[in-house]
């Protein structure tokens, strides 16, 4: 029997149902269940409507749509009060970091728009790998404090043109600055005139300057590569003092390593680790985009299929995201208005086999910290280690005596550091499993 045999046997005994059929008919689903391994639709094909998919866009970058982005308020929250209840004389400066592609730079765009609430001037330079011009003639240092002026002078405008008194603040044109005997300290005429004025008008006092930058952790990939002199940190850290600003970074897991390269530029920062979502936002994002009749409709999904997804993800929203997209297309493609188990399996083999499957570079996030220093660990000991436990896996958790691979560090820092990132869960000091079970079958399937 085909699948369209099956939905026609189907409809056919669900339309004329009696009491004496039930059981008749349940055990004929029961036996389906246990020899057939795709899902079957109990409606007629021409009744089906498209599913409109909200996740397309998965691998595009900043998740910008307020009712996409799902479990980071209270995280947005706690950063925008620490801001806000540091005293104003005192400048804050936060440090967000975590995996690749776990949320940071969309956790960044919508806490500007809470601190823009809060009565912030926000200086966002954005994403600091666009600002460094290897061939300026000019050090980074200046570039990065242009960039801080010229968004200073935006923002001022944008307030004077929502109604505040205009502070008739003079800026130096990009050519001046650069051509100044100091442009560090042209730098710090400029804010010094700022905060002059504008504690001098009350519609101004009150509001408080936050700095975000993005990638942050590319400085430390420059001062390792030698593009830039490891000074900059001492200038940076002269700069907060000064409490110019309050300052928001971004950056990826290596982080911690540069903070531990200059423990005193970094000495007052607070920490704030992104990773994965809690279980109940996770299935949240997997299920009400796509409830049917609206966020406040049906689940389509059915059996475990969420519990699946789950599984195959540890709540990363990235690759939520990913078999999300793909499974949308799929029952638009099938014309199938439910999710089973069946159509998450199938979705799952297409992602990790075959001409559609994901190339190694979605995995990378889950591979390496970002970091690019000569002692850094290789991606292909990490991809060695990751291996040998994703296929032990198959059998329960994976003990550290079957973990046997060629690598140039030893094992155990690799493993070390494959927990502190999150990409490996270890339980009693000995036993490894691998977090996101679509990498684990990836790993099997293609290494």
């Amino acid at each position: 029997m085909n699948q369209v045999e099956i939905e026609n046997r189907l409809l056919y005994e669900i339309h004329n149902l009696s009491v004496e059929k039930l059981e008749k008919t349940l055990e004929f689903v029961l036996s389906l269940k246990n020899s057939v391994n795709f899902s079957i639709r109990l409606f007629p094909s021409k009744e089906f409507e498209e599913i409109e998919n909200p996740y397309y866009n998965a691998e595009s970058g900043i998740v910008e749509d307020k009712e996409m982005f799902y479990g980071r308020d209270e995280f947005i929250e706690k950063i925008a009060n620490a801001i806000q209840w540091s005293r104003s004389t005192q400048s804050k400066c936060v440090a967000i970091f975590g995996q690749k592609r776990v949320g940071k730079s969309s956790i960044l765009f919508h806490l500007k728009h809470k601190l823009q609430e809060q009565n912030n001037l926000i200086l966002d330079i954005g994403n600091i790998g666009s600002l460094l011009d290897e061939h300026a003639p000019v050090p980074f240092l200046y570039q990065i404090l242009w960039s801080i002026l010229r968004e200073l002078r935006y923002a001022i405008e944008d307030q004077e043109d929502e109604g505040l008194p205009p502070l008739n603040l003079v800026f130096p044109e990009e050519k001046d600055f650069y051509q100044h005997s100091s442009p560090l300290m042209c730098f710090k005429n400029t804010f010094d005139a700022y905060k002059r004025k504008s504690t001098k008008l009350n519609e101004w006092r009150i509001l408080r300057t936050v700095l975000l930058i993005d990638e942050f952790s590319y400085i430390y990939r420059w001062i390792v590569s030698g593009h830039i002199s490891d000074s900059f940190m001492e200038n940076w850290k002269a700069l907060l003092q000064e409490n110019y600003f309050s300052a928001v970074l971004v950056g990826q897991d290596v982080m911690p390593k540069f903070k531990q390269q200059f423990p005193n530029e970094f000495g007052t920062t607070q920490d704030e680790r992104v990773s994965y979502l809690r279980e109940e936002d996770a299935r949240r994002l997997i299920d009400e985009p796509i409830r049917i009749g609206g966020r406040e409709g049906e689940s389509r999904y059915r059996e475990k299929a969420i519990d699946l997804i789950f599984e195959l993800t540890a709540g990363s929203p990235f690759y939520i995201q990913i078999i999300c997209n793909r499974l949308v297309e799929y029952m638009n493609r099938k014309r199938a208005r439910l999710v089973t188990d069946s159509d998450v399996k199938q979705v799952k083999n297409e992602l990790i086999r075959g001409v559609n499957a994901l190339s190694i570079d979605k995995f990378d996030n889950l591979i390496n910290s970002g970091d690019t220093s000569e002692d850094a660990i290789k991606d292909e000991d990490v991809l060695n280690v990751l291996t040998e436990i994703a296929k032990n896996e198959q059998t329960g958790s994976c003990s550290r005596n079957s973990i046997i691979c060629e690598t140039e560090i030893p094992i155990d820092v690799i493993l070390d550091d494959l927990v502190k990132r999150d990409i490996v869960e270890c339980q009693n000091m000995q036993y490894y499993q691998i977090q996101v079970g679509l990498f684990r079958e990836w790993l099997i399937a293609n290494r």
